[in-house]
């Protein structure tokens, strides 16, 4: 008796996916042939859902729509068309409480992405503090999905960590405990780009485990956080990157302006028996060509700035243009035993391009202005991705 389940970082969609595919990758052929396989070798896959999704083919119209009222955050969106290519990487859970959850600035995005994975066959924890319950390999798990932070505006069918409800994310911990062979809490929390998890991710995290919880999955810092495993039985994923990104993503965000490298992420294959869990992280990166396409194209700022008329233009090259925005998932060097540490993390760097060293900016600053670490930190509008 026994599962065997891959955890991934964010799974991001937005308008660099939507060019990549006018321009040729469609993005299914953004993961390629060893990232499926490890994929597929999993008995199932869950991962975060970084935005809501819809049944429009047209990714070009989902951006005008989801850009319209003006916002200068990133905004994330998933054409329907890219949810089968999910699919076909074994995904069976995908959380979608995030600060993306409301990109579409209407009550109900929640819920319609919670419609449009369930025809797909996929469950997606997230809208209140419930869990998602399933049985694998003859092991039951109760899955909930929580975000600490929401873009403004944001809707109410969702699992939101505030000063108010933090208690009953712990409560609901507590009741599923003796049900289930494990309580899984996927966390969406901490800064952008940090290197490691500040207290208030620290102390949640305890007080998960405390409650009940026996592994804690986290998101949203879209780079890797340490992995640690105090007993056989528990586990904790502080961050585990981005899973799909295309570079360039935060260019509008000032703090964020330097992170146009490719970020690492990871799966995390997490093999369960009733008492004990074993998991070993195998590394990914986005290999891209962001910086070669920005230059030929001799653009003067992020295409996340883009209006229709820069869209319209972009268009206008096409035919007679000779490179094209391209990225991909690749697997690269050992996999790693965890607990991962943070001497590890600076091991991953030699994956990465040339002085490509993380940027450290932003982070602590918002971190600073958190709440004192005896309790959650307050819902934030954050203008991040």
């Amino acid at each position: 008796m026994g599962a065997t389940i891959g955890f991934t970082g964010d799974i991001m969609s937005h308008l660099g996916f939507v060019i990549q595919e006018w321009e040729g990758q469609p993005f299914r052929e953004f993961f390629c042939e060893p990232v499926r396989q490890l994929c597929r070798a999993q008995d199932e896959m869950w991962g975060n859902l970084e935005g809501p999704a819809r049944r429009s083919e047209d990714g070009l119209a989902l951006h005008h729509r989801a850009k319209s009222s003006g916002c200068r955050y990133p905004k994330l969106f998933f054409p329907g068309h890219y949810i089968p290519a999910l699919v076909e990487l074994n995904f069976k859970v995908l959380g979608i409480a995030n600060n993306h959850s409301f990109d579409f600035e209407t009550p109900d995005d929640t819920q319609t992405t919670n419609a449009i994975l369930k025809e797909h066959g996929i469950a997606a924890p997230g809208l209140c503090f419930d869990p998602v319950v399933r049985e694998v390999g003859g092991l039951s798990f109760a899955i909930i999905a929580t975000t600490s932070f929401l873009n403004p505006p944001g809707g109410t069918r969702v699992a939101l960590i505030t000063d108010r409800t933090w208690r009953h994310l712990l409560a609901s911990v507590r009741r599923w405990r003796a049900r289930v062979d494990y309580v899984v809490v996927m966390t969406h929390w901490g800064c952008d780009y940090q290197a490691s998890p500040p207290s208030q991710v620290r102390w949640l995290a305890r007080e998960l485990l405390e409650a009940g919880a026996r592994v804690i999955y986290g998101n949203h810092p879209h780079v890797l956080w340490p992995v640690e495993q105090s007993r056989p039985d528990r586990l904790v994923c502080y961050s585990m990157g981005n899973f799909s990104q295309v570079s360039g993503c935060g260019t509008t965000c000032t703090d964020h302006s330097a992170c146009v490298r490719p970020l690492h992420g990871g799966i995390l294959s997490v093999e369960f028996e009733r008492d004990r869990i074993r998991p070993i992280l195998f590394p990914i990166f986005t290999e891209e060509n962001y910086r070669e396409w920005f230059a030929e194209l001799r653009l003067s700022r992020s295409y996340w700035m883009w209006t229709a008329q820069d869209l319209k233009d972009w268009k206008s090259t096409l035919p007679r243009r000779r490179l094209r925005l391209s990225s991909r998932a690749v697997r690269n060097g050992p996999p790693l035993p965890v607990p991962l540490t943070r001497r590890d993390l600076r091991e991953l760097q030699r994956w990465m391009r040339p002085n490509a060293a993380l940027p450290r900016t932003g982070g602590e600053s918002l971190c600073k202005r958190a709440r004192a670490h005896d309790r959650p930190p307050a819902t934030q509008a954050r203008a991040g991705s």
